[in-house]
């Protein structure tokens, strides 16, 4: 594959630094070209942790379906995070909630990536968890 876009993106990425926790609430369906996008904004906003390790919450919002290139896409993203301290992530999926063919979906994306993951219900039980894992960060 190439880095050259060869679609305009599709899909929406809000993505911010809190403390020592990356948020990032997305909407899909996503192609390769929004995440691309969204890995350059994830890496402008990881300089706030300054080389420390760091959690994710992610919220998704709308379908949770990637294009083929997208899905891999993203697990090379989470590769390059996990090696600029990335070290597990809270995951809450909004609108298709604990549905087995979107659970298995993302738990099959984050082992490929080698990134600790664990489904939540709802973002405030997902915020619990990770304030308990952000004790143990060296």
């Amino acid at each position: 594959m190439t880095d050259t876009p060869h679609f305009n993106p599709h899909g929406e990425n809000r993505i911010w630094a809190e403390d020592r926790i990356l948020v990032v609430h997305s909407r899909g369906p996503w192609n390769r070209e929004l995440v691309l996008q969204g890995q350059q904004t994830v890496l402008e906003a990881i300089e706030k942790f300054g080389g420390r390790k760091w959690l994710a919450l992610g919220i998704i919002h709308g379908d949770g379906l990637h294009t083929p290139d997208a899905f891999q896409e993203m697990i090379e993203s989470l590769k390059a995070q996990r090696q600029r301290g990335r070290s597990g992530t809270a995951l809450v999926l909004a609108d298709v909630g604990h549905s087995g063919f979107f659970c298995n979906l993302f738990a099959r994306m984050y082992a490929t990536a080698g990134e600790p993951m664990q489904l939540f219900p709802d973002e405030a039980t997902a915020r619990a968890w990770l304030d308990e894992r952000c004790k143990e960060l060296p």
